[in-house]
């Protein structure tokens, strides 16, 4: 669990995945993907601030994949560019958004690494839709790059009732 994002961005091999992001009320909004989330659950964060994802290369995973991932997000669309043999694994670089179909200079924010066994289906210049495990996301403040949270909580069906409830009265 990394304190800041310096130190995540250099622990670890290969290199943390980062996206800029906007805190809303069930969800961060990344400029390509959103993870669901509760602001409420963590105290120095609200809706509107602008954070900084971080999510490590194994912690993606291709979508219908055989493994569990125990608290999954959404299914992403992105684009396999690069596979990169690792021996033990293979690094697959992703393209997102717009990007999947330009040529375009990239930015960070349009890229995912992910690693997969040896063994995996994806092939470069494909298609792949891949979730992300939302139980080991880190979140940092923007700014100060100071670590928020390790592991998102998902928007609970409480919170969405008293939500509800106050536009009643």
């Amino acid at each position: 669990e990394p304190a800041n994002l310096f130190v995540a961005g250099f622990i670890g091999s290969p290199s943390m995945n980062f996206a800029e992001a906007t805190v809303t009320e069930d969800s961060l909004s990344t400029a390509n993907f959103s993870l669901a989330f509760d602001p409420a659950s963590v105290e120095a964060v609200d809706v509107g601030d602008e954070v900084t994802v971080g999510i490590r290369p194994e912690d993606i995973y291709p979508g219908g994949t055989r493994v569990e991932v125990e608290d999954p997000s959404s299914l992403i669309s992105t684009r396999v560019d690069i596979l990169e043999p690792m021996g033990d694994e293979i690094f697959a670089y992703m393209l997102l958004g717009e990007r999947r179909t330009s040529m375009d200079q990239s930015r960070a924010d349009d890229q995912l690494l992910m690693s997969v066994d040896p063994d995996s289906t994806i092939r470069e210049d494909t298609d792949v839709e891949v979730v992300i495990d939302r139980g080991n996301v880190h979140l940092f403040e923007t700014a100060s790059g100071e670590a928020l949270a390790h592991g998102l909580s998902p928007v609970s069906a409480d919170l969405e009732t008293e939500t509800t409830a106050d536009e009643d009265d």
